[in-house]
């Protein structure tokens, strides 16, 4: 790997000797040059992107000429200052890199050092050497994209010339290996994706979308967002990658593709600015606002301006997170009172037509002194961030020079600069900047905090607000709640997306809050209901189906299982186990139990008399014709029937039971049989006398009992077996 990079760094020192030599054509033509004994380089993404071109036309960001004058107004103060840097004069070169990478390319050509080898070069090309299209820098800042950092420290990196920038926050940046002479005094995007996700576990959000620019910015943040998202038990619904160079049909499709996953409404945005604007373009002509919680990356969140006035209503509920870096009231105010006549800035007349809606053409701006009243400006967070990259150089410079070269002042100074020697200084400085402590670690990255904000509208019509709502330590995520958020400007959850009376899972480590919209996949399952899990997102999704009524849940509710006899599912454990079912029977004081044992001795007595009637009145013709002894069988059976009823209200045992329900199967044969027995002798005595048949057999009484006495053996005989 050493080796091919190695190879790679001495070809493409070859070629940036040969670029540097001619002016690339069509590249940006405004540049905001003052020189001085010491000059530092600048990369800012002024102009807007254009897909054929190395540069488009018009400016993207007019409010991103705070930072340009933020260089201007810190050099000024350096050069002001007596004790840093005495006797010596720094300028600056700021160049437009057009928000692409090989505009970034062009413009760091520039500021190659000029080398006296020309074994790279053709007789016509060391004749063609042009010395005004170069600049002599002893570092450069910049550029903003991480794409752009990426491409220019691959310029600038084999002729050791460092480089800082204060936004460019890939975490491919922080491989030495490949861009060694790299820093930045802000941290790098890991820590950015950690403070996201620090605020996601907040408010309960465990399945969320991912769309991220194309590029090391979007893709190694969506790494860490894939990282992180594992770690902390959340599922990714769905993600997709822009380009700069996307229609906005393109972020039609994205959306299209948010919308089949409706249960994912929080979806994080690595984006930069323009890919922002086409992103909510769509959404407002798709009359998307409010379907979705829209958690932005630092790439859009000071690009809000960028947006027309028009669709900035789409913004409204969203949040951004943003490195926590203070104002600087004494630039604000420097900055508000400049006007066209008291800057060189080449781009500063496109910005003040923007910022105060005025049009120098036609003659409207020049009652405008200043910007005290200009609606559309506001200050940005990272103007603080712009001054301490001035500073660490200046900080480093010096040190480097009282070490190296103590007496020099003037143009001399410069001879003694070095670039590797100066990238050591610049590695170890330290100092309290305007945004805090300035100090780097191994890696060349600063540790900051971050800033959650929601976006609310102003007062004014057509303008926003960012609300802080909570602050992350970077260092160790510790959280603080710094105003409370609303969710108004966002639609509820559909009711048909979660059943009624369903219960949503909580992350553990949530702050739960019943007024939060839900970002979840599934429901909690009821009590008797098992999961079946999702084949791709098993941590957030599944579906919950009932267990039958005699079944249990088991292997973490995941299968049913079925309870043994007399055993039933126990309510008190959820279902989750089985409980002997506690035989259960009506009391002696029940009114159930009072009315069987009455009506029961009411039976048995009434089967007694009758009993005793029949006995007493034996010899009378209609109980004779009626036969006798099979009467008083079936007086019997009827006793016994009341009886068994006296046996269902007394405590179960096994012999009671077994006793009860025999005498109930055994009382209704003795019953039945001798009325089948009595109706087949009828028969048989009608039927004899129709065909003048005498002497029947079997019609007596003791063989009638017997008969009958047969039949109730064989069926109790039958129903044992059974």
């Amino acid at each position: 790997m050493k080796r091919r990079i190695t190879l790679v760094t001495v070809c493409l020192k070859c070629i940036l000797v040969v670029a540097a030599i001619r002016p690339i054509p069509n590249r940006p033509l405004r540049s905001y040059v003052r020189l001085g004994d010491i000059n530092i380089g600048a990369f800012m993404a002024i102009t807007e992107y254009a897909q054929h071109e190395l540069c488009g036309q018009r400016i993207r960001f007019p409010l991103l000429q705070q930072y340009v004058e933020a260089i201007v107004y810190t050099i000024d103060e350096i050069n002001r200052n007596r004790t840093l840097l005495p006797n010596i004069t720094l300028g600056y070169v700021i160049l437009d890199d057009c928000v692409k990478e090989s505009t970034a390319v062009a413009q760091a050509l520039r500021f190659l050092p000029r080398n006296d080898n020309k074994h790279c070069l053709s007789k016509h090309l060391e004749n063609s050497f042009l010395q005004d299209d170069h600049y002599d820098v002893v570092g450069v800042i910049g550029p903003q994209r991480s794409e752009n950092s990426i491409a220019v420290s691959y310029v600038l990196g084999p002729a050791k010339i460092p480089q800082i920038s204060f936004f460019s926050t890939s975490d491919e940046l922080s491989n030495k290996e490949l861009h060694s002479n790299f820093l930045r005094v802000i941290p790098p995007d890991k820590y950015q994706v950690e403070a996201i996700f620090k605020f996601i576990i907040s408010q309960g959000w465990t399945y969320i979308s991912a769309v991220y620019s194309a590029g090391s910015y979007g893709e190694f943040a969506y790494n860490n967002v894939k990282r992180l998202a594992a770690k902390f038990d959340i599922c990714i619904a769905t993600q997709r990658k822009t380009t700069l160079a996307m229609a906005i049909e393109d972020y039609m499709d994205i959306l299209g593709e948010l919308m089949k996953y409706p249960r994912a409404r929080v979806v994080i945005a690595f984006l930069g600015g323009d890919e922002m604007v086409g992103l909510f373009e769509a959404i407002y002509k798709l009359n998307m606002t409010s379907m979705f919680i829209w958690v932005g990356s630092d790439g859009w969140a000071e690009r809000l301006t960028m947006l027309p006035s028009k669709y900035k209503s789409v913004l409204y509920g969203s949040f951004t997170s943003l490195i926590d870096a203070p104002q600087v009231p004494h630039f604000n105010e420097y900055f508000q009172n400049l006007n066209p006549s008291t800057t060189n800035n080449p781009w500063f007349r496109d910005f003040w037509e923007w910022s105060n809606d005025c049009s120098f053409a036609e003659d409207t701006c020049k009652h405008i002194k200043n910007l005290k009243n200009s609606v559309r400006f506001h200050p940005l967070a990272l103007v603080s961030k712009v001054m301490d990259s001035v500073y660490t150089y200046a900080n480093a410079i010096q040190q480097l020079l009282m070490n190296e070269c103590p007496s020099t002042s003037g143009k001399e100074a410069r001879d003694c600069i070095r670039g590797e020697i100066l990238f050591e200084f610049l590695k170890n400085v330290s100092f309290q900047g305007y945004s805090g402590e300035v100090r780097f670690d191994d890696s060349g990255n600063m540790v900051g905090n971050y800033v959650i904000s929601q976006i609310l509208p102003a007062t004014n019509d057509g303008t926003f607000q960012r609300l802080p709502v909570m602050f992350i330590n970077a260092e160790n995520l510790t959280t603080t709640q710094l105003g409370n958020i609303t969710w108004r400007y966002l639609k509820k959850t559909n009711v048909e997306e979660y059943p009624s009376g369903s219960k949503i899972p909580i992350h553990p480590l949530a702050k739960y809050d019943a007024t939060t919209p839900v970002s979840v996949c599934s429901r909690l399952c009821n009590v008797g209901e098992y999961i079946i899990y999702n084949s791709i997102h098993q941590k957030c999704c599944w579906e919950c189906k009932s267990c039958r009524a005699s079944e249990i849940v088991i292997q973490n509710r995941t299968n049913c299982h079925e309870c043994d006899m007399f055993f039933w599912p126990n309510i008190l454990t959820n279902l989750t186990t089985c409980e002997s079912i506690t035989p259960s029977f009506p009391a002696y004081k029940d009114g159930i139990a009072i009315f069987e044992i009455t009506s029961s001795l009411l039976g048995i007595i009434t089967s007694v008399v009758v009993l005793f009637a029949y006995y007493y009145f034996k010899e009378a013709s209609v109980i004779k014709a009626a036969s006798l002894e099979l009467s008083f069988l079936q007086l019997l059976a009827i006793l016994l029937g009341f009886v068994t009823m006296l046996l269902y209200v007394t405590p179960p045992t096994h012999v009671s039971c077994a006793l009860a329900y025999w005498m109930f199967c055994f009382s209704l044969n003795l019953l039945y049989a001798p009325l089948l027995v009595k109706a087949i002798r009828i028969y048989r005595i009608f039927h004899a006398a129709a065909q003048g048949t005498r002497g029947l057999k079997l019609i007596s009484p003791f063989s009638q009992v017997l008969i009958s006495c047969f039949i109730v053996m064989g069926q109790v005989g039958f129903r044992k077996k059974l």
